[in-house]
This record gives structure tokens, C-alpha cells and sequence, in this order.
């Protein structure tokens, strides 16, 4: 059985959302307050971790660096999952700092763009040391 998460900002309690509940490749990821797991679109919400992929559970699309530009402030979005090894796709969830790094650099990590709690916000790819680089997952329950 797969196990499906909301990712938690740690500075704000909002989670990781495919923007609009898209299903086309390249929308962008937001952070938005966490649905009810009755809510019909709690999936756009939900991901999982499958090696080094992360997959929203209603898309079926992984998490990736738009353009496979590593710099500060690149935006997520969520794109087909490319062939492996994927630099832009492949993420490693630290459980010591909370932090989400790229595999293959881990001084970058997943980041709210803007510090402010906004509805919906930007998440981007940061080098590391900021808080709102810090997450954590919350099991879902079917």
C-alpha cells in the first residue's frame, strides 16, 4: 500500500498544493491551508515518495525544477517524471532538519519563495539555512 503525505511548511502549517489542481505538466506548486481529508480535492494535496521522486497523488506528476535551472529562487512545478537519474526531479527528504534537497546538490533545498503567509505562495528551489526550508509530513489516512 502506498503512503500518501501532506507536506507541511513548518513556518506557516500550510502544505504543498499543485496550483489549481492542475493536471497539466509545468504548473507551478503553492503552499495553501490543508484540506479535510474528506474534501473531494485533498488530492491535489497528497504526495508520495517513490525512490527518489515525489508524486502528487491525483496527477501522477513528480515534483522538478522548472528548466533544470539550479539557482536561487527557480520555481516547482510538477512535470511527466523523466528518465533516471533526473537532477531536477530527484529529491531527498532530511529527517534531521525537516529540509527537502535536490539528490544530486543538496544545497539545494525546497523553499517558500516569500516569507509572508499568503494563500497561495511559490515554492522554489533555496541553498540552504533559511527556516522556511524546514517541512514536515503528516500521514494521510485513507
Amino acid at each position: 500500500m502506498t503512503n500518501y503525505y501532506w507536506i507541511i511548511a513548518q513556518h506557516s502549517g500550510k502544505v504543498l498544493e499543485v496550483k489549481d489542481g492542475s493536471f497539466c505538466s509545468l504548473v507551478e506548486i503553492v503552499q495553501n491551508t490543508k484540506k479535510s481529508e474528506l474534501d473531494s480535492n485533498v488530492d491535489m494535496q497528497l504526495w508520495y515518495f517513490n525512490g527518489g521522486f515525489i508524486t502528487n497523488k491525483r496527477t501522477g506528476l513528480v515534483l522538478d525544477v522548472v528548466g533544470g535551472k539550479f539557482e536561487k529562487y527557480t520555481n516547482i512545478v510538477q512535470d511527466q517524471k523523466h528518465a533516471e537519474p533526473s537532477r531536477g526531479q530527484e529529491w531527498v527528504y532530511n529527517y534531521a532538519d525537516n529540509s527537502i534537497s535536490l539528490k544530486f546538490n543538496r544545497n539545494f533545498v525546497l523553499d517558500v519563495a516569500v516569507k509572508m503567509q499568503f494563500k497561495l505562495l511559490l515554492i522554489d528551489i533555496y541553498n540552504i539555512g533559511d527556516r522556511n526550508n524546514n517541512f514536515f509530513l503528516n500521514l494521510y489516512f485513507l
